[in-house]
């Protein structure tokens, strides 16, 4: 029995795509793949392709053009049927340990419905180095250890430690599936991505769930490889703000 739908999006970028799956397969148990391709050219699906071949389970979802992250993980999260669901962005590598740790925090309390990882992106605030500098947990430097130390470090001196906080960057996060069921899935509104985590941890928390953020869980994230291969910084700020302004308006932050 898979007990983990781990849903992948995907928008060329294999060799990205590549590398998580691999990692996924060394250190990882129990678990379906989903992966939903957003209309990726016929080279870069056959790459993946082959690497997922090699998982005990997996389910495959391929768009003929780029609906956007957050119809993908709509389409993965009803494509799926585990009692977990994981949402990984495809520029990921996770580490030992990384999803047994977010499973056993979120069993302590059935009012845990998302939980993620740390990182080493400083792009995000769940990067080792912000959270540090903002004292959410003191930390060592970690910038010149491998993996295996990292997951280490962080098993010994953070498990069963984590805080509750107002959202988890959809990058590697864990979720019940019954929140789904609960609140609906993701708001597409946000087509493309940026602000959707922002909404979904914020009408989880409206119904009385907790989003938290574990450190003993640590994923690599190379922070919007597809974004940036898409899109000029300029157009990603401009939807940033965008999005920004659809979140307010949504939650009554503005008029």
């Amino acid at each position: 029995m898979n007990n983990f739908d781990i849903i992948i999006p995907t928008f060329n970028q294999e060799q990205f795509t590549v590398k998580c799956l691999e990692s996924i397969r060394k250190y990882t148990k129990d678990y379906r793949i989903v992966w939903v391709d957003n209309g990726s050219t016929e080279a870069s699906r056959q790459i993946v392709l082959s690497e997922l071949k090699n998982h005990d389970s997996y389910v495959t979802i391929w768009f003929d053009k780029n609906h956007g992250f957050v119809k993908a993980m709509n389409a993965g999260v009803q494509a799926g049927t585990s009692e977990y669901v994981v949402f990984q962005n495809n520029d990921t590598e996770v580490t030992e340990g990384w999803l047994s740790t977010l499973v056993k925090t979120m069993e302590t309390d059935e009012n845990i419905m998302c939980c993620g990882p740390l990182t080493d992106t400083s792009g995000s605030w769940q990067g080792w180095r912000n959270v540090k500098e903002k004292k959410l947990f003191d930390m060592e430097n970690m910038t010149d250890w491998n993996s295996t130390q990292i997951s280490s470090y962080l098993y010994k001196k953070y498990l069963n430690r984590y805080n509750n906080v107002d959202m988890i960057a959809f990058f590697s996060t864990l979720f019940r599936r019954k929140i789904f069921k609960k609140i609906g899935l993701l708001d597409e509104i946000f087509l493309q991505g940026l602000g959707d985590d922002d909404d979904y941890c914020k009408r989880i928390r409206n119904a009385n769930y907790r989003v938290v953020f574990v450190p003993a869980a640590f994923v690599y994230h190379h922070h919007r490889t597809t974004f940036k291969s898409i899109y000029s910084p300029e157009k990603l700020k401009t939807m940033q703000t965008e999005n920004l302004n659809i979140f307010k308006k949504k939650h009554g932050l503005i008029k």
